[in-house]
């Protein structure tokens, strides 16, 4: 499936042609016997100019399904249409002019027509309105907004406030929607640690342990009480649980298994992160985010030669992605490719991940003015959030006093990234100070 094309005169409605897209996957991928492309591989054809043969032998499917969307004030039209690849004939083809509130009807419609052509059997009855999560259009619609505000590029205070709010009007709409709670209580962590907002990541924490008890067979709430117990709460055994009852839930969520490779990670347990990562990719081949995660996990093995290939990998799918770049600076750091590393930080957006990049490298190059003034620079944008970061470029630079004292204002902050210092190849020089096991012990990390 490919993402529908905004036509509106609208272009802010981009959200609503993404979000429809979103649920189309999920309805089509209910179906039994229909292999349905997961987001990320799906949406990364979006505005390129292949052919259609050429994009269906990538997703490795037979039938490509596309459309448009126009919307305009209450009205909506919605076209689709099912392309056999190799022959690029319509399979079918229709257009909905329908009143906005009628959207899941529309969506429904186009679902069992796709089914009904590929002579296949539809999903059973009333499954459509849980894969949704709520019945109020206008809930669904918020959570649209706060999702297009969640998937932007660059993470940013504004967009978490800007996704926040549209997550409280969807639960104002509908106060059971499980994946607008699930969702907003993550962001709320995320802005927290972001801002350092002590009171609001304790807010947070709190939140989440009631999230699967209002909503004990939704996957995705026990994912995110596990990402914030272990990222927050260093409970690493709950974090555990919590994943295995998510994938329980749903076998197929490639997310699912991608967060407990990251669990497995945080804990040490590299070789045993691998099979889940790879089982995310082969259902998400083109998801960057989980091929930067092999590699990382390789990088943390010291198997350099895989890590060299999963990178290889990411660039023949998105060479100018940061995703990326932050993999191959880390890569050619720990490799002593110094110059090559130094190269690839002015390509990562994030300020402070920027700079931290050029600091390592430039300290490495032996440039150390450069270094100094790049760690002056990464001082100024302020501690908040930045603690972890701060404490990686001292250990670089060798002053192990100053990396301590970070980590430790960092471990009372409850700062997200203090959490992955265990499998970070560039502490490797903190791990003889007899400072190390008694900061992994801070956070129930294995010595």
């Amino acid at each position: 499936m490919l993402p529908f094309v905004n036509e509106s005169a609208d272009k802010d409605q981009e959200y609503f042609a993404d979000g429809l897209t979103d649920t189309m996957i999920d309805l089509l991928a209910k179906v039994p016997d229909l292999h349905v492309p997961a987001r990320s591989s799906s949406f990364f054809f979006n505005g390129k100019n292949e052919e259609l043969s050429a994009i269906a032998a990538k997703l490795h499917v037979t039938h490509v399904l596309e459309g448009t969307v126009r919307r305009a004030g209450n009205r909506l039209r919605v076209s689709a249409e099912l392309i056999r690849a190799d022959t690029g004939y319509h399979t079918w083809s229709e257009t909905y002019d329908r009143d906005a509130k009628d959207i899941f009807k529309v969506q429904d419609e186009i679902s069992a027509a796709v089914v009904a052509a590929l002579k296949l059997k539809l999903v059973a009855a009333g499954t459509n309105t849980k894969i949704r999560g709520t019945a109020n259009p206008e809930a669904y619609n918020q959570f649209l907004i706060g999702n297009h505000y969640v998937l932007l590029a660059l993470p940013s205070a504004d967009n978490y406030r800007r996704a926040g709010a549209a997550l409280r009007k969807a639960l104002a709409l509908d106060p059971a929607y499980a994946d607008a709670s699930a969702k907003l209580v993550l962001l709320d962590a995320y802005l927290a640690d972001l801002t350092g907002d002590a009171a609001g990541l304790r807010r947070a924490i709190a939140a989440v342990e009631r999230l699967p008890l209002a909503h004990p067979d939704h996957g995705p709430s026990y994912r995110v009480r596990a990402g914030i117990r272990a990222s927050w709460r260093w409970d690493w055994a709950g974090a555990q649980a919590d994943y295995e009852k998510a994938l329980a839930l749903d076998p197929a969520d490639a997310d699912a298994d991608y967060d407990e490779a990251i669990l497995l990670q945080l804990l040490g347990r590299f070789r045993e992160a691998i099979a889940p990562v790879q089982k995310a990719i082969a259902l998400d081949g083109l998801n960057l985010g989980y091929l930067g995660l092999l590699a990382t996990v390789q990088m943390e093995l010291r198997d350099f030669a895989a890590a060299e290939q999963t990178v290889n990998r990411m660039a023949e799918i998105e060479p100018q992605s940061e995703q990326l770049a932050n993999n191959l600076s880390t890569l050619r750091l720990l490799q002593g490719r110094f110059a090559e590393s130094l190269a690839e930080c002015p390509k990562i957006s994030d300020e402070r991940t920027r700079l931290a990049c050029v600091a390592h490298a430039q300290h490495s190059l032996g440039h150390r003015a450069e270094a100094d003034q790049a760690l002056a620079d990464l001082l100024k944008t302020g501690t908040g959030g930045n603690l972890t970061n701060l404490a990686g470029v001292y250990a670089w630079f060798g002053d192990a006093d100053q990396a301590f004292a970070s980590f430790d204002k960092a471990v009372a902050a409850r700062e997200f990234g203090v959490s992955q210092i265990l499998g970070d190849r560039t502490l490797d020089g903190l791990h003889k100070d007899p400072r190390w096991p008694a900061l992994l012990k801070k956070m129930n990390l294995p010595e």
